[in-house]
């Protein structure tokens, strides 16, 4: 018998090295060095930033402060959290669709506005007139600065949205006369007197006083 064990026994020298044999630790178990890193390594840290770089691959470590797992690619760490979506509104969350919802409603409720302020910051067509005139397309502003006359305005159909401001800077009355039975605030015409200002918009059918 005696011979045997000193047949099968094990040289010191090939415990506890590569290709060698492991050994047992003070409570009979291997110890955890021998063992491969995804059997045993599960390393905390504080945070993500406190992360080892680089880190050791087939290790898990996990992020105290949010509970999140990740694992060392090589290059990066990559989560591997069984849930790890995070609604909010800052990098590395999803964005809430009930939020997103609300900002397409406000874009909407902003467009009008949105586009007012543009249309205000262009420069507008100006023209001064002293002498019954009947409006185009491209002018805005018309300054009536002297005489009693009438403007006519072009068709209001086919033409909704469009404004005109009219200014009687002059000592006559100037009136403001529809294409032929198009109204102005439901009448036909509308006069204006010295200094008065009168901004007026096509809705399609006939004409509105803003």
């Amino acid at each position: 018998m005696s011979n045997l064990y000193r047949t099968i026994k094990i040289s010191a020298s090939e415990k506890g090295i590569p290709y060698g044999v492991a050994t047992l630790g003070e409570n009979g178990k291997l110890d955890a060095s021998q063992l491969p890193a995804s059997v045993d390594t599960i390393i905390e840290v504080v945070n993500y930033a406190a992360l080892p770089d680089p880190g050791v691959s087939g290790t898990i470590y996990v992020t105290v402060d949010d509970g999140k797992i990740f694992r060392w690619s090589g290059t990066i760490y990559i989560e591997i959290s069984p849930t790890s979506l995070v609604i909010g509104e800052e990098s590395g969350t999803a964005f809430d669709g009930l939020s997103g919802a609300t900002n397409t409603s406000n874009i909407s409720i902003n467009a009008t506005s949105i586009e007012t302020l543009i249309e205000d910051l262009i420069t507008k067509a100006y023209v001064a007139k002293i002498a019954n005139y009947t409006l185009t397309e491209d002018e805005y502003q018309i300054e009536c600065t002297a005489n009693s006359f009438t403007i006519t305005l072009p068709t209001s159909v086919g033409f909704a949205g469009k404004k005109y401001s009219i200014k009687n800077t002059g000592t006559g009355t100037i009136t403001i006369d529809g294409n032929l039975t198009e109204t102005i605030d439901g009448e036909l015409t509308q006069t204006i007197v010295q200094w008065e200002n009168l901004i007026i918009m096509a809705n399609g059918a006939n004409w509105i006083i803003l």
